[in-house]
């Protein structure tokens, strides 16, 4: 079985059917044009675990796995053995300007922004 770790939080999703609770987690990623894209994938705890919708956790162990329908057909889902909830984890998303020149100390050579290869 393909092992499964996650190292940064993961949203669990909690839906009731039919008297049952069934989980998926949010995965998400930027397109090519830099627009979000989410995907959801089944997932299972171990029995008697019970988590609530929108839990964020960050996954220790797991594995992909699979069950057959009475169709026979396949129907992936990651079962999640051991996991911690996480608080609301704050994302960093800010930049700032930094010097080089603070980076690389006191020394004779003079970066000019024009020498970089970026922007």
């Amino acid at each position: 079985m393909a092992k499964f770790i996650e190292e940064k939080p993961t949203m669990v999703f909690a839906n009731e059917y039919e008297g049952k609770r069934y989980y998926s987690i949010g995965i998400g990623k930027k397109d090519v044009n830099g627009e979000w894209q989410n995907a959801y994938m089944n997932c299972q705890f171990k029995k008697d675990v019970e988590i609530h919708n929108k839990t964020k956790i960050l996954i220790k162990d797991a594995w992909l796995s699979f069950y057959k329908n009475e169709d026979n057909k396949t129907n992936w889902y990651i079962f999640i053995n051991e996991f911690e909830i996480v608080d609301d984890v704050a994302e960093d998303n800010s930049t700032e300007e930094i010097d080089l020149n603070d980076i690389l100390g006191d020394s004779d050579i003079e970066i000019n922004d024009s020498d970089l290869p970026f922007e």
